[in-house]
Formats: C-alpha cells, structure tokens, sequence
C-alpha cells in the first residue's frame, strides 16, 4: 500500500510514476499525481489525460478539495517536510498513515536545488508515519544516459545515477572553456552552428543554467539562433516547439530531458562543494552533453 522508489537521475522513476498512475486509474482508483515544480507538473498533465488522474505541484494543492484514492509523488526529496506531509495527507484518502502512495525520490545530489529537505521527515517517511510498514524499492539501471555521460557525471559530482550499459554508446561528454560573456555567447553560437550541420534539430536541444544565472539570447550575434530560443515555462513545456531551443534553470528542467544538453553559467567554485545544479544540469541529456564553464570550473572537470 505504500512504497518509497528511489534512484538516481535517468533511472526511470518519472517513467514508473506514470505507468502506476495509469494502472491505478485502469482499476477505476482515483489519483492524484504531485511533483513540486510546475513547470514539470503542466508537462505531466499532457502525458496522462485519464479522467481520474488529476496532476499538479504541491503548491497547487490548495485548489484540490476532494481526496484521491491513490498519492504518487515524484520528485519527492523537495517535498520531504512535515508542511508537505499535512498537505498531502489531507488530499489522500486515508492519509499517509493508512492510505495508498508510491514516493519517488532521489536523494543523491538534488536535494536542495527546490523544496525544503528534512533528514527527520525522511526518517519518519520510512517509519511509515505511525502507520503500516513502508515497502522500499531502489532503481540501479540508467536508462537516460549514455555511458559515457553517466561515468562523466559521477567523475564530477561524486553521484552514483546507476549502470548505463543498456542505453548505447555516445561521444565524451566536451567541456568549454570560457573567458567572458561575450566569450561565452561566441561560443554557444559556434556549437550551436556545429550542432545543426551535424543533422541535431533544435528541438533535441536544451540549455540548462543554474538559479540566478542571467541568460540573455540577444548576446548571440546570429539571428536565427536567438529566435530559436525560447524560455521553458508551463506553457511552452506544453507545446510542441518544433524549430525551438528551449532552456531554462536546473529547478525548471528537473524531472525533464532533452537529446542534448548544453549546460551554461558554472562558474562558481562552490558548485564542487554543492553540485546540485551541475548534477541536475549534466543528467538531462540522452546522448550529447557540453558544458560552458569558466577556465577555472573547467579546468576541474576536464
């Protein structure tokens, strides 16, 4: 009746949420599907279109004024708080001391890039909240990225985002070195160039940055690469984007992928010490991965 799935980034617990919430919907159980970013939840909403499954982010939660027979939660190490759990509770039929949920969560490097994370609240997750027991299940097979993105990303972040080897064979993951903005927007534009004569369409392409990184598409001299960029939001998550780049901050894209991710603004030392963002940045991409970072941040990566 209740079950705690974790697993590093790529290792399908997005893919497994929606296959349960489906399942469970089919044996006519109402559910109610929470992540905590909205930008993820109207994304969500446009893969399950079931009557009884209802989608949205845990700040949203204040508009559901009926209880779901079923809670599934993902990304849930944004919401591992006891303000969460009242708030959940309250919309499942039984609460999370009886009721029926599956928690998806990674607690590896994304814990503190959105949300509140409380040791304490995890502890007593597993404890079963006064209630029954609690069944745990941990995902070990990457099936996002590539080898050669997988042993790159645990090289740099120290994270363990499970075995690769199914998933196929890609190229090394390239680091840039950039010495300014304009350096910076030079350089974007002459990968970008590189890209499409390859065949990549930009629609396989994401830019991810960190919060608080200011990414402006008018520093990119050429034309039609800044009117191919468009910013990832809960209307254009929801869009087809043909022709379009989308890109966004790490919080934004978690939960999301892209063919290629090009990753900007890592610049700051303290990421070593702290590498949420470059963890959630550089686990996006399937099979291409490039990382714009400044002479000193690259010199540690490459």
């Amino acid at each position: 009746e209740r079950i705690i799935i974790s697993g590093g980034a790529g290792t399908g617990k997005t893919y497994v949420a929606i296959r349960m919430a489906l399942r469970e919907a089919a044996q006519d159980r109402s559910v109610l599907f929470v992540v905590f970013s909205p930008v993820l939840a109207a994304y969500l909403a446009t893969l399950m279109s079931d009557r009884l499954i209802n989608v949205h982010s845990v700040c949203d939660l204040k508009n559901v004024d009926t209880a779901a027979d079923v809670l599934l939660v993902d990304e849930g190490q944004d919401m591992l708080n006891l303000d969460a759990f009242e708030t959940l509770s309250k919309s499942l039929v039984g609460g999370l001391e009886t009721g029926r949920w599956r928690w998806f969560m990674d607690t590896n490097n994304q814990v503190g890039i959105s949300g509140e994370f409380d040791s304490e609240a995890l502890e007593l997750l597993r404890s079963g909240i006064g209630g029954e027991n609690v069944f745990e299940v941990e995902l070990n097979q990457n099936v996002r990225n590539t080898e050669e993105i997988a042993q790159a990303v645990a090289s740099w972040t120290g994270a363990d985002i499970g075995s690769a080897s199914g998933t196929g064979i890609g190229r090394e993951p390239r680091v840039i070195p950039v010495s300014s903005a304009s350096d910076l927007a030079g350089r974007l534009s002459e990968l970008l160039k590189e890209l499409f004569e390859e065949g990549a369409k930009p629609e396989h392409i994401g830019i991810v940055y960190p919060s608080g990184f200011e990414f402006d598409r008018n520093t990119l001299a050429d034309r039609k690469f800044r009117t191919r960029l468009c910013p990832l939001d809960v209307v254009t998550v929801q869009a087809s984007l043909r022709g379009k780049i989308l890109h966004g901050t790490s919080a934004d894209f978690k939960g999301l992928e892209r063919p290629i991710i090009i990753c900007l603004g890592f610049d700051d030392p303290d990421m070593f010490e702290d590498p949420v963002d470059l963890y959630v940045s550089t686990t996006r991409g399937n099979y291409g991965l490039y990382v714009l970072a400044s002479e000193y941040f690259a010199s540690h990566l490459i």
